[in-house]
């Protein structure tokens, strides 16, 4: 086997909605790979980027985070609707697979799992995944598979929409409820 190494898996919301924030989320997006790299030094670290709308387009798979270039507004131009939650089971999906896969060609699987999440948290398009419950039992799933998992969720909106949100934490998860 292989040394450990980390998986961070970022969601970027690409919809319309999230036009007036493009410059935060490609700001945030910045940001956290400069931090990762620097907490993250001397360690093995791993980046998937999930680009969604309508569709999910990987932006980069599993590449290393020193080879990770800055995001552009080439890269991020918003538009369509938003499949948040069809977004985040794909990518629990497609990381879940690719863990079996190492364990079928006994290699290293990750020590740790980041999913970050940036949107404005509105959902209008999902096919797959249609409710909250169905995203939060994938996660539950995936919790119960993996030593340590943690999905943060940065959540542009207006503050006056914050009273409707309410985070609950469960272990290491945190999930977002809307009421």
């Amino acid at each position: 086997m292989t040394k450990e190494f980390i998986d961070v898996i970022i969601l970027l919301d690409q919809s319309i909605s999230m036009i007036k924030l493009t410059d935060d989320t490609i700001g945030g997006f910045n940001s956290l790979i400069e931090t990762q790299k620097k907490e993250n030094e001397n360690k093995d670290v791993f980046v998937t980027t999930y680009l969604f709308n309508t569709e999910i387009k990987t932006l980069c798979d599993s590449k290393r985070i020193s080879q990770i270039k800055p995001l552009t507004r080439q890269e991020y131009v918003a538009s369509g609707s938003t499949a948040l939650f069809d977004a985040i089971g794909y990518a629990i999906k497609r990381e879940e697979n690719k863990v079996r896969r190492l364990k079928r060609n006994h290699k290293a699987i990750p020590s740790k799992t980041l999913y970050v999440i940036t949107t404005d948290g509105y959902e209008n398009s999902s096919r797959k995944y249609r409710t909250l419950d169905s995203i939060r039992d994938l996660i539950k799933k995936r919790k119960k598979k993996v030593l340590v998992s943690c999905l943060l969720v940065q959540i542009l909106i207006p503050m006056n929409l914050l009273k409707n949100l309410v985070l609950v934490q469960i272990t290491h998860l945190m999930l977002i409820e809307v009421q």
